[in-house]
């Protein structure tokens, strides 16, 4: 019964974990049910079908909301075409870094240096029975990404092309010329100071009578197109026989970015992406007991960008630069500028040249696998070896270009007089050239174990010990990092329905001290399949029901390098000898520290796996992560009569709690294919212990809150008048006027200080809520499918230059700050913001409850259309499948926050949506 669900998107429940001793092209369809069934760890897992319903350029996209326990989160910027996410699994566990590891084919390999199409299935660990054997590197979850594999029989060719269209979500709206010079005025006579521009000046601007003099540029309109491009191609081919099977795949992806006049010169400044994967996989059996498995990636990057300008740097000068600086090119044709202001970023884009990266990266292992039933039924033995090689440089073709300045005042007849024009830079016709090595790395592994497999009269034993060495060189001193793991499990089955595993890890690393550098790391988990027990066997409509319990250690080794050593800092230096020569210094740095180690976690899980009815499946997962030994600064309780900075010491400790939910609920009822699926996570941690300082006010503590808890001053309103001021506490950031913040005394000191900050909202690294819900409907070869995905509980920042902190070193200001910030003689009762200066106001720009925001969202991550010509008409043709499709992904958010997206709320290239139209053929 079980093989007519047809899982649209797999859960928890029906995921396991590669082991150590399987062979999985050994398998029947029903022996990986029953494999899956009987695992005992907390994992979700999600197949290249699911994941082949985006298209993304970085894979790590393709993950948002199809794994539980995974949390992304969207950062902006131009990488590959694409942002980068943030991902952690299971929340925040350490106040250090949270980063997780990633393994691809085994080897430690980042998710976006693959492309989509070659990934065959994602995996997410997350207890400690499946995290113990990746020993001190395993605390932080671990992500198992498995590539594409060959088949025996005919050789399957798919070809597809897609063109996609990008437009950026929520550019920031900045108010025009004519309202900037009025702004600013207001600004200058909230503080009691002259006005800067004349009520002639500001007509001059709103009129455009003099554009040179008097311009008025929408930045974003002159420097931005309305949309990017990117096409994408791919071929692979799946076959072979029973002796050798091969997967290729020759992937290439071309990406366009949103910058407008890139094209004025005989080359493109257009910030844009070329990307060439070509990947084989093997599999040969040498012999009848000899199995052969060889991975080959090679990688091929050129990334473009304008010669002086990076894509943050752009958005810089769009987020911060007046309408009123200067024209984009002045009456003359030459570029506009000023020293005042930002750089014009038209001419920075168009007119400086350009760079290229070039990244080359080659993956390639081997592994051999020889059975040994001669000398024992049910043994192999398995030896890896793996080399990965990365490097990139930087070619930059840059030049100077003239810009100018013209200023004038305007006489009582509004003509302009005094014209000053000032020039700058100078018009270079050939373009410079530099180069070097921006990044290398370098990676080895070896690996060997020994599997041993046995059935008993009334159960089943699979067993593996396994030794690993990988070493990892990077580009720079100290960064060289060697690890050595020997791991030994046992995974035992008893009367077909109680599960045990145990697993023991012995692992080293390069990164702490000696004497230090090892750990033990073992863990237990059992599983107990309840619906084979005499009183529910014969329950039909109970298809699974299972529960899980693990617990054990795993560990961090990602702390600080060379710790222990006694280190010297560059320092104030001296004037010596007759011809005073200046002479450097040295001082004593950090002392070192004599007892670094690595972070322990202590991991704890329940689950339940259930299915019913052939048609529900459903998991539940509650865990605890108690994390201890952390390294922190031990400054904080030491006295500063020591004389010179203090050493770290393993003294916090964190423990991080959550629950996990998933549902699917999926069948085929004859030409007719549904499947509605849900997620959702709750995480939590609490700081139980971190070198605190000593605090005056308990308000004041970390400790006790959460990792990266959002600290603040609470806002009451805005001070009225000087009598208001007079009659408030002294506020001591800096010097306050009608309109600005006004804060709240937490302690009755009378005084407005740091002492008055208190903790509110939430964490600012991770939300606590993640969820969710995906739609999938096929008729006939018509389908359509949707994926829903919303976070919550989660603090950020909104203080973003010409955003939220305006005309402050002479930035421009947004629309939405001018309609909702504190204005003189308005009716201020639904002002948002304080009011606008043009000087520094260290009291109002700053962590406050104001320019705190609680972000919550629901984001249409992807949707899409289909349609699979009938075989009637197909097999004309000789094909197998012929498929079009438009999809569409991140086209819409609901959230609270409107002036840029939720995820990227700083100044950054925009996050994107996008529609893609494409086909996919296979022969």
């Amino acid at each position: 019964m079980r093989n007519k669900l047809i899982p649209i998107i797999s859960l928890s429940l029906l995921c396991t974990v590669p082991s150590l001793w399987a062979q999985d092209e050994k398998l029947t369809d029903q022996q990986k049910i029953e494999q899956t069934d009987e695992t005992t760890q907390a994992v979700s897992s999600v197949k290249s079908k699911e994941l082949m319903k985006r298209s993304n350029i970085n894979p790590e996209n393709a993950l948002y909301g199809k794994l539980n326990g995974l949390f992304l989160m969207q950062n902006g910027g131009y990488v590959d075409g694409e942002g980068s996410p943030d991902m952690h699994i299971r929340g925040i566990g350490t106040l250090n870094n949270n980063s997780v590891l990633v393994l691809v084919d085994g080897m430690e390999r980042s998710i976006n240096s693959l492309a989509l199409e070659e990934i065959e299935e994602v995996t997410v660990l997350k207890d400690a029975a499946a995290l113990a054997p990746y020993g001190l590197r395993g605390a932080n979850g671990v992500i198992l990404v498995k590539t594409k594999r060959g088949k025996a029989g005919k050789a399957d060719i798919r070809v597809s092309y897609q063109h996609t269209v990008t437009t950026p979500i929520r550019l920031p709206k900045m108010v025009d010329a004519s309202t900037y010079a009025e702004a600013v005025n207001e600004g200058l006579a909230n503080e009691g100071l002259g006005e800067r521009y004349t009520s002639q000046e500001i007509e001059a601007y709103r009129s455009g009578k003099y554009p040179t003099l008097f311009p008025n540029v929408d930045w974003v309109d002159a420097t931005l197109r309305n949309h990017g491009q990117r096409d994408q191609v791919n071929f692979s081919a799946v076959g072979g026989s029973n002796r050798i099977r091969y997967y290729s795949m020759i992937n290439f992806i071309s990406d366009r970015g949103l910058l407008k006049e890139t094209d004025q010169n005989s080359y493109s400044t257009q910030l844009a992406n070329s990307i060439l994967n070509v990947r084989t996989n093997l599999d040969i059996n040498v012999t009848p007991t000899t199995l052969v498995k060889v991975n080959l990636l090679g990688k091929l990057r050129e990334r473009y960008q304008p010669g002086a300008f990076s894509d943050y740097e752009i958005f810089s000068a769009l987020y911060t630069l007046p309408a009123a600086a200067f024209p984009v090119k002045t009456h003359n044709g030459i570029w506009g500028g000023s020293t005042m202001y930002s750089a014009n970023p038209v001419a920075k884009s168009a007119a400086t040249g350009y760079a290229t990266t070039h990244a080359r990266t080659l993956f390639a292992d081997m592994t051999l696998t020889q059975e040994l039933d001669a000398l024992l039924p049910g043994a192999s033995a398995e030896f890896r070896i793996g080399f990965d090689a990365h490097s990139e440089t930087w070619d930059n073709r840059s030049k100077e270009y003239l810009y100018e300045s013209n200023m004038a005042h305007l006489n009582a007849s509004g003509v302009p007089v005094d014209t000053v024009n000032t020039q700058y830079g100078k018009d270079e016709k050939q373009l410079g050239f530099s180069s070097w090595l921006s990044g290398q790395a370098r990676h080895s592994i070896v690996q060997f174990a020994l599997n041993y497999d046995k059935k008993f009269t009334i159960g089943k034993l699979a067993s593996s010990i396994r030794y690993k060495q990988d070493k990892r060189v990077y580009l720079g001193q100290y960064e060289t990092y060697m690890h050595q793991e020997v791991v030994a499990n046992a995974h035992y089955g008893l009367l077909n329905k109680y599960y045990f595993d145990l697993v023991a890890s012995a692992s080293g690393t390069s990164r702490l001290p000696k004497g230090q550098r090892w750990g033990f790391f073992p863990a237990v988990s059992v599983a107990w399949m309840i619906n084979r027990e005499d009183f529910l066997k014969d329950v039909s409509w109970i298809d699974l029901l299972k529960l899980r319990l693990s617990y054990g250690l795993s560990g961090n080794d990602n702390v600080w390098y060379n710790m222990e050593k006694y280190t010297f800092d560059g320092a104030n230096g001296f004037v010596f000898g007759d011809e005073f020569l200046w002479n450097g210094g040295i001082a004593e740095g950090q002392l070192p520290t004599t007892n670094g180690t690595f972070e322990k976690s202590a991991k704890a899980n329940v689950g339940i796996d259930a299915r019913f009815f052939d048609l529900i499946d459903f998991t539940m997962d509650a865990y605890f992560d108690h994390r201890y030994d952390i390294m922190v600064w031990s400054g904080n309780v030491t006295s500063h009569l020591l004389g010179v900075s203090a050493s770290n010491a393993p003294a916090s400790i964190v423990n991080n709690y959550g629950i996990e939910l998933g549902m699917n609920i999926g069948k085929q009822i004859g030409d007719f294919i549904f499947n509605v699926n849900g997620q959702f996570t709750f995480n939590r941690n609490k700081i139980i212990e971190m070198n605190e300082a000593y605090q005056p006010f308990d308000y004041l503590k970390s400790t006790g809150r959460r990792v990266g808890q959002y600290f603040g001053l609470e806002a009451i309103g805005f001070f009225k008048d000087e009598a208001d001021i007079a009659n408030s506490p002294k506020q001591m950031f800096s010097t306050v006027y009608p309109g600005d913040l006004k804060y709240k005394d937490q302690n009755g000191d009378e005084r407005i200080d740091e002492q008055d900050v208190i903790p509110m909202g939430y964490n600012s690294r991770c939300p606590e809520l993640y969820y969710s819900v995906g739609l999938d409907f096929e008729y006939k070869g018509l389908g359509i499918n949707a994926q829903f995905q919303g976070a919550s509980h989660y603090t950020v920042n909104k203080l973003a230059a010409g955003i939220f902190e305006p005309l402050m070193n002479n930035t421009t200001v947004s629309t939405h700050y001018l309609e909702n910030c504190w204005r003189p003689g308005a009716d201020n009762s639904h002002a948002i913001y304080p009011r606008l200066t043009t000087t520094e106001s260290k009291n109002n720009y700053r962590d406050n409850s104001v320019f705190r925001a609680d972000v919550s969202f629901l984001k249409l991550r992807s949707a899409e259309a289909y349609y699979k010509l009938p075989e009637s008409y197909i097999n004309r043709f000789h094909l197998q499948q012929f498929r079009l499709f438009v999809r569409g992904m991140d086209l819409f958010s609901l959230d609270n926050i409107k002036q840029t997206d939720p995820e990227a709320m700083w100044v950054s290239y925009p996050a994107q949506r996008s529609v893609h139209f494409g086909f996919d053929v296979t022969f």
